[in-house]
Formats: C-alpha cells, structure tokens, sequence
C-alpha cells in the first residue's frame, strides 16, 4: 500500500484512466496471477489473460479478441508514467504515417513506453509466435528487424508544470533519471525505500 490504502496497480489503472481510452489489465493465465485479474474487476476495466513468457503474443492476442486498432502500451510498474505523454503519442500516431510511438532515449525512464498500432502488433508477432519465447526484454531488437515505421515522441520538458511553472515531483529508483529530472527544473526524488520515499514527500508537504 502506498496512499490511502492504494497499491501501486490501483495507481496505474486510476491514472491509465485519464489517458480517456478503455482500459484493459492484459495479464497471463498464470495463477499467480489471479490477484491481478480480481483488481481489474474492482476497478470496473477489462481483464485480458494470456501468455506468460511472450508478452508480444500476449498483446497481439490482446488485440485481436478486443478488435483494436491502435493502444497504449504501459507497464505496471511505472506508476509514474505521464498519462499526457500518452494521449499526445495518440494524436501523434492518428496524424502521421507511423505504426509505432516510441521513447525517445533521452526520456526519464517510467513516464512513457509506446503506442501502437495493430499492423505493428501483427509484424512483431510474425517474429515470435511461440508462447514459449520470452519477449520481455527483446522488444527493440525485433523491431530492427521489422519493417515497422517508427517515430519517436515528440517530448517537451515535463520536469515543471506547464501552465503555472511549479516543479513536478519524480521518485524513481535510478539516480541517472533523478539527475536529469532535476536539471530540467523538477524535484527528484531517489527511492532507495518505502519509508525513506514517504519521508522525503512529507518534508515536501505530502501527509
């Protein structure tokens, strides 16, 4: 539990909710799992449950049972991922010619994966079809070896508030992404533990 008895998946969902889109926790069959597939039910969204290994044929599986067109990708661990970031990649994705929105390598790591279209989906799946084959690592070297086109977000600083100029808050465990953040006006804040992170947002006035 991190705040008012949320965990950080309750987190992701409440905030992959603002992106406007339906939600679907795409997750694997594994009984391990089931905790996961019972959260998404208290949040109201759609559970998808497929591969465990091949998180590709997971999503491509993903989109064909639910016939989409196009998605956001988002991990359940970046629970600080900007759903801005995601609804800009969207309209990025419909205006141009890409089937792909990816990062950009000079992003914080965490506030945004990719968004994709269907066509991509099918062309990475092609590669790696086995369910066997664990995909959780590999996903950038499958696209070199794809014809999909790719664009890379358009990112403009999010270390400050926009309209009012007040810093934002990034917790992220790597201290490289803290550095960067914090060069770009923001607050970084490294999470090395629970109770040291919860500590650090009270100074800053969080209760």
């Amino acid at each position: 539990k991190i705040k008012d008895d949320l965990r950080s998946i309750d987190i992701v969902i409440k905030r992959a909710k603002k992106i406007g889109f339906p939600v679907i926790l795409a997750t694997s069959t594994d009984s391990s799992d089931d905790v996961l597939a019972e959260i998404a039910n208290q949040h109201q969204i759609e559970v998808f449950r497929g591969s465990l290994l091949n998180k590709i044929k997971r999503w491509h599986d993903c989109f064909k049972e639910y016939e989409i067109d196009s998605a956001c990708i988002i991990e359940a661990d970046d629970i600080a991922f900007d759903y801005e970031l995601y609804q800009s990649a969207m309209i990025q994705l419909e205006k141009s010619n890409s089937d792909l929105i990816m990062y950009p390598e000079d992003i914080v790591t965490g506030l945004f994966l990719l968004n994709i279209k269907n066509i991509a989906i099918e062309k990475l799946y092609s590669l790696v079809p086995d369910e066997q084959i664990n995909t959780d690592v590999v996903i950038t070297k499958l696209l070199q070896n794809t014809d999909v086109n790719i664009s890379y977000l358009d990112v403009e600083s999010y270390a400050k508030d926009k309209a009012s100029g007040t810093p934002n808050i990034l917790i992220d465990d790597h201290p490289k992404n803290i550095g960067e953040w914090e060069a770009q006006g923001g607050i970084g804040i490294h999470h090395t533990s629970v109770n040291g992170t919860i500590a650090k947002l009270k100074k800053l006035g969080f209760a």
